[in-house]
């Protein structure tokens, strides 16, 4: 449990994986967005019994960490959007299977996701958020959340995307709404225009997320089922928490409710 929280919290969301500022970041708690497709994947990972992912920024990075775990390591991601050669899984969560991946390490490198989660590098703690788990997700923000809350989204290559910034803009609007009336949530202006671009489309998160850059980048590769599946608000109760062990970032689920 996250203890006793100071009646301020500072909340604010990064637009891009880029635009992280570390200072700000530094010693808060932070959250990660790739809703199509990273954190998506990851949270479906753990809810299919993987032990842990790993994250990798690179291609080499992601081979060279499969190779040092040995056999109970998939390696997973994509670049373009389709898996690179040699890899035993995409990006997709439509492609995990139980049966494959539970008990196993993933390691997963991405675009964008797993930038994000790397620049958030210096937060004191760090999950990793989508619509698919956004209630746990911010059931975990009430628990452990002090000071600063700082909501990264992973954007599309560098730039504003539309479906990472409703999922901030979700987790946000529901943070405040929960919180405590002995609390106050100081909010950024960045964070303020997330909670209200999210109010302005919450009956039309499903239409604006297939119709962003990023959604209409899948259609035209027929993921449109991946995307259908990003947008189900709420299907899964596990959270993916940071934890650094063997001089290195992996991630381990942790189960709300």
């Amino acid at each position: 449990m996250g203890g006793a929280r100071p009646s301020n919290v500072h909340l604010d969301v990064a637009w891009t994986a880029d635009q992280v500022d570390e200072r700000a970041v530094a010693g808060s708690t932070a959250v990660a967005i790739d809703v199509l497709r990273a954190t998506t994947t990851m949270a479906a990972l753990f809810e299919a019994g993987v032990a842990a992912v790993w994250p990798a920024t690179e291609i080499d990075e992601a081979r060279a960490l499969a190779e040092r775990l040995g056999d109970q390591a998939l390696l997973a991601g994509e670049r373009g959007g389709v898996p690179p050669s040699g890899f035993d899984m995409g990006n997709s969560p439509l492609e995990i299977r139980p049966e494959k991946v539970r008990g196993r390490h993933v390691v997963l490198t991405t675009t964008n996701g797993t930038r994000a989660i790397h620049r958030a590098a210096g937060a004191e703690r760090l999950a990793t958020a989508a619509f698919v788990n956004a209630a746990a997700v911010v059931e975990w923000l009430h628990k452990h959340t002090r000071e600063r809350l700082y909501i990264i989204c992973a954007g599309t290559q560098g730039k504003f995307s539309m479906d990472d910034a409703l999922c901030a803009g979700m987790i946000a609007a529901r943070f405040v709404e929960e919180h405590s009336e002995s609390e106050r949530i100081e909010l950024s202006d960045a964070a303020a225009a997330a909670i209200g671009l999210y109010e302005r489309y919450a009956g039309e998160i499903g239409e604006r997320v297939a119709a962003c850059r990023h959604g209409r980048n899948l259609a035209a590769l027929e993921m449109e089922k991946d995307v259908s599946y990003a947008v189900q608000i709420d299907r899964c109760g596990v959270v993916p928490v940071r934890s650094l062990e063997e001089h290195a970032t992996i991630v381990r689920g942790e189960r709300q409710g």
